[in-house]
């Protein structure tokens, strides 16, 4: 193909908020995969919020995601698919950057109704298949994974997923390493050091429980971010402060303001906790995560040089290491140091988005 190739990004959930937050400078690009710089890297990337138009054909689709949700295998945003329908054939290739898109996009190339190649990017479908692979569920999923020209993966254990579990060849996979925005979480000079720790997620996968075992027992207080309820049930030591859906610029002043990060997750191939620990790394902060087989991918990150990682569940290990970078100013400023240079080397966004691109020269030469 002489031209560029015209990709349609698809997100699960609307985006189009966020891209303006980017051009303003308000907010960073890791939400948009790549989107921002696929234009000066040969790409004529386009995306829209119209799949979210709440008509008959969205709650149908919503109906068909609510029932396929029970399959325990994560979501499928047919609605938001068929709205889309008329305008995939402007376009090369559909870059579905969740598994629930992908699976929609899959559907409708079972049914005949879209040819146009579909880069599907797999975040977590590997570990929920690996644990349905009795059910019905698990044999939809392979039928529609082979409508897709590329699947992209995040880490080396799923990568080897798809070959082993499912059957995919491996020259259909791409093993795509994820960056964050090193522009918007950078070091902040003039800031003074809060005195706590912090711990942020969203996803499922983490070890809050874990975590607030070994808080209880460090004098010193410790700042959470999280979804709601993901403490429910938890008993919430007094030197914890848990916060709930605040802004992205506020996480970063959090940050900022942190003496170090902890990152406790349960382990799975599935990635989990990358996305804040390496933001927290870009802004030049000590971290603490969980040694997870989904991270070992991730090569250039070094144990003891970039960040202290620690044993899934050990509660041990993970008081040592924050007793640890308590009491040791100067290692927290060296893993800080090192953290910033290895994120904005290897896994900050611009690097994200070229190997993205790379895939999407590829299956757009021969579309």
């Amino acid at each position: 193909m002489s031209r560029r190739p015209r990709v349609l990004y698809v997100y699960r959930s609307p985006r189009e908020a966020d891209l303006r937050m980017y051009d303003q400078g308000q907010g960073p690009d890791d939400a948009l995969y790549g989107f921002p710089h696929m234009a000066e890297l040969g790409i004529d990337a386009a995306t829209t919020d119209e799949g979210f138009r709440r008509n008959l054909g969205y709650y149908c689709g919503q109906l068909i995601h609510s029932a396929w949700t029970r399959t325990g295998l994560g979501g499928l945003n047919l609605g938001q698919a068929l709205q889309l329908g008329w305008r995939i054939r402007q376009y090369d290739l559909v870059f579905a950057t969740t598994d629930s898109v992908g699976l929609a996009f899959a559907v409708l190339k079972r049914l005949a109704l879209m040819r146009v190649p579909i880069v599907h990017a797999s975040i977590g479908l590997v570990a929920r298949l690996a644990a349905h692979r009795d059910s019905l569920g698990f044999r939809i999923c392979g039928s529609l994974l082979d409508t897709a020209e590329r699947i992209v993966c995040y880490n080396e254990p799923a990568l080897d997923g798809f070959c082993s579990l499912m059957g995919q060849p491996r020259e259909k996979l791409d093993l795509v390493h994820f960056g964050v925005d090193t522009d918007f979480f950078s070091p902040r000079s003039g800031v003074s050091d809060g005195g706590f720790i912090l711990s942020v997620g969203a996803d499922l996968r983490r070890d809050w429980g874990l975590l607030l075992d070994v808080a209880r027992r460090i004098d010193g207080p410790f700042e959470v971010v999280c979804r709601p309820g993901a403490l429910m049930g938890q008993s919430i030591p007094l030197n914890v402060h848990a916060r709930h859906n605040i802004p992205i610029a506020a996480v970063r002043d959090l940050y900022a303001q942190a003496s170090f990060l902890v990152v406790t997750v349960k382990e799975e191939s599935q990635a989990s906790g990358q996305k804040v620990m390496f933001e927290a790394m870009a802004m030049g902060k000590a971290v603490i995560a969980t040694r997870t087989a989904a991270l070992k991918g991730y090569s250039a990150i070094q144990d003891g040089k970039h960040c202290l990682l620690v044993p899934a569940g050990d509660a041990a290990s993970l008081e040592s290491a924050i007793q640890r970078l308590k009491e040791d100013s100067g290692l927290r400023h060296y893993l800080g140091a090192n953290a910033r240079q290895v994120v904005e080397e290897h896994y900050n966004s611009r690097a994200y988005a070229s190997q993205l691109a790379r895939v999407f020269h590829t299956v757009g030469d021969r579309a």
